[in-house]
């Protein structure tokens, strides 16, 4: 799918990338599921597509979450993004901070 190829980097091993890539590809028929879209264009995909990476690389590369945390919060991102709504990762909690 488009811009995967940017997770390529991501430590945690074949198995938790393919699953990050498999999360955010349900992510987003998921949301076109939601809104009813039966043939979304590329361009609409693509959007979408390129969303979820830019947030996984942001989850992942500025604020050390591991690939299979991103993997389980892509979607609700992905949802308030569409919504218009600002969602703030520190709201998922502390506890997932890494303790140093």
């Amino acid at each position: 799918m488009h811009d995967f190829n940017r997770l390529d980097h991501l430590q945690g091993g074949s198995e938790a990338k393919a699953n990050l890539n498999r999360a955010i590809t349900d992510a987003i028929r998921r949301s076109f599921d939601r809104c009813g879209m039966r043939n979304p264009t590329n361009a609409e995909i693509t959007d979408r597509a390129r969303f979820c990476v830019d947030k996984a690389l942001e989850l992942y590369n500025d604020l050390g979450w591991t690939v299979v945390k991103v993997a389980g919060h892509i979607e609700t991102a992905l949802q308030c993004h569409l919504a218009g709504i600002d969602w703030q990762p520190e709201q998922v909690g502390d506890f997932w901070r890494v303790q140093e």
